[in-house]
Order: C-alpha cells, then sequence, then structure tokens
C-alpha cells in the first residue's frame, strides 16, 4: 500500500527469508548537532555514504515549497542528492532514524529526511488499514500568513493561508480563489497556515465538495464552493 501524504509505501517480500534487516532508532532520541550519516545511490553510483549532522528536527514540508504531503522533516547537511531518496539516514550507533527525501537544489547539503517515528506509524497504518486515498486537489500555491507578516503589510487577519498561485483549470480557479486572497476556512476547519489546509485535503479524498471562505481585498470574507479532484499528472 502507499501513503500519498507521507510518500511512503510498504511492500510485500515473497519467500522463506530470513532476511537482513537494518536497526530502527528513535528519531525522538535525535537532536540537533547529533552526527548523520546518508546511505545511497546518488546519481547511480551504488553505496555511497556521506556524513553531517542533525540540522534541524522539525523543518515544515510548507516551508520548502512542496505540496500535497504532511509531514515534519529531519534537515541534515549530509550530501543527499538524486538517488539517495529511499535510502537510510543513520546515527552514529548505525540505527536507521530517517528516511532520505528531497534537497534544496539552489542550496548546499540541505537535505531532509522523514523521521523514523512518523515512517513507522506511516507504515503499521498501511499494513492494518491498506492503502490510504490521495488527498483532494485544490490547485494553490500560497505563502503562510503570520502576525508579523499582516502587521507588516496591514492584513486584517493574523493568520491563514495566503493564495499566490492558482493553476489553470483547477477547483480552485473554477470556484472563483482570486491571487492574494487569504484562506482562513475550510468547511466548519479552521485554516492557520498551509500545513492544516494540506491536512484538510489529506481528510478529503477527490470528489468530495468544500466550502471556502477567503478574506479578499483586507475587508471582505467570501464564502466558495469547491469540488476536489484527482491531482493531475505532471
Amino acid at each position: 500500500g502507499t501513503d500519498p501524504l507521507t510518500d511512503l509505501a510498504v511492500v510485500r517480500l515473497d519467500g522463506t527469508g530470513p532476511w537482513p534487516t537494518a536497526v530502527l532508532g528513535n528519531s525522538d532520541r535525535l537532536r540537533v548537532g547529533d552526527w548523520a550519516i546518508a546511505v545511497g545511490n546518488p546519481f547511480g553510483l551504488e553505496n555511497t555514504v556521506t556524513m553531517g549532522i542533525i540540522s534541524n528536527l522539525n523543518r515544515n514540508v510548507s516551508q520548502l515549497g512542496i505540496s500535497g504531503k504532511r509531514l515534519d522533516l529531519i534537515q541534515t547537511d549530509a550530501a543527499i542528492n538524486e538517488g539517495n531518496s529511499g535510502g537510510p539516514l543513520v546515527n552514529m550507533f548505525g540505527e536507521v532514524v530517517g528516511i532520505n527525501t528531497a534537497k534544496i537544489n539552489i542550496g548546499d547539503r540541505i537535505g531532509f529526511a522523514i523521521n523514523m517515528n512518523a515512517a513507522k506509524a506511516a507504515a503499521y497504518s498501511l499494513i492494518a488499514q491498506g492503502p490510504v486515498p490521495p488527498p483532494g486537489f485544490l490547485g494553490v500555491g500560497g505563502i503562510d500568513v503570520t502576525r508579523a507578516l499582516a502587521w507588516a503589510i496591514g492584513l486584517p487577519v493574523g493568520e491563514g493561508f495566503g493564495v499566490t498561485s492558482i493553476e489553470p483549470g483547477s477547483p480552485a480557479e473554477e470556484a472563483g480563489i482570486e491571487l492574494d486572497d487569504i484562506i482562513v476556512q475550510m468547511n466548519e476547519t479552521t485554516i492557520t497556515d498551509g500545513e492544516d489546509l494540506t491536512e484538510f485535503l489529506g481528510e478529503h479524498p477527490s470528489g468530495s465538495n468544500v466550502k471556502i471562505v477567503v478574506v479578499r481585498d483586507a475587508r471582505l470574507l467570501v464564502s466558495l464552493q469547491a469540488g476536489l479532484t484527482d491531482e493531475p499528472a505532471r
């Protein structure tokens, strides 16, 4: 089964075993500054090992411009490149504490891994319940509205999700969402940031009809209706 929100899958091996296994560590015990070792096949170079430290423990995916995911990621300066995804991030005791998943291309040694405790929880859920339906697709991109941002540019609300892009032909466009709208509510759920929006969409798959409340022109509350769809192929 697969879970699109956590970017993880569970596979079953047929055979008698015994299988070689990695020791899974407790990612809750990680501290910034701990040693981190990334293992993978960057650019096809098999069994490559790079070393660094844990740079941050709770890097929200919305800060990275990654849409449609619901995770706080481990940040590391151990070199992670194309081909490292899915490989282990290991601590100094040889325990797997994360699964390498992404990097910032314009930066140097700014990589990210799914923390192992979140990965284990997703795996156990997949085994018990089966595949998770993909999240509903709205088709907006944007930024989190914070109190500091609201004060600086004179917004009437101190939290929400500010829309800076709308995909052509998306449910957002058809619903009438406009650039610079601030999404503050989906159905009865208050939206304070992009993580709230991602979590809401994860709980409302394609085909769901939802009510959206936005702040428009810095003063008007506008109620809209949207029918969520599958995310289009890229």
